[in-house]
């Protein structure tokens, strides 16, 4: 036999409901466990997700008669976005002119 859907110290915050309709719930929460663990996939999902990414250089930063066309990067959605920077900055670096100064 099932376990009891509530402890039976809810029931007092739980609506009154008749036999018939306690029954109906029953049935209807059993009717969707198979739904609890697409939640669980879902948060996954989310967790080890990954953003799309398109980076253009813009028209000012261009110094050649060339226009790149923009980058793209599909970057994990827990990571650190400047990381990947440094692939567009390689990417970028032919029709830019280069950085004055120190190193970035």
């Amino acid at each position: 036999s099932m376990p009891p859907l509530f402890p039976a110290q809810w029931s007092k915050f739980l609506p009154k409901m008749s036999d018939d309709s306690g029954a109906a719930v029953s049935r209807a929460w059993q009717d969707a466990e198979h739904i609890l663990p697409l939640d669980d996939m879902i948060r996954r999902e989310v967790w080890e997700g990954a953003i799309p990414v398109r980076l253009v250089l813009a028209a000012d930063d261009i110094s050649t008669y060339d226009h790149p066309l923009p980058f793209y990067l599909q970057i994990p959605r827990m990571s650190y976005f400047p990381l990947f920077l440094v692939q567009a900055r390689a990417y970028f670096q032919k029709y830019a002119a280069p950085l004055s100064g120190a190193d970035r």
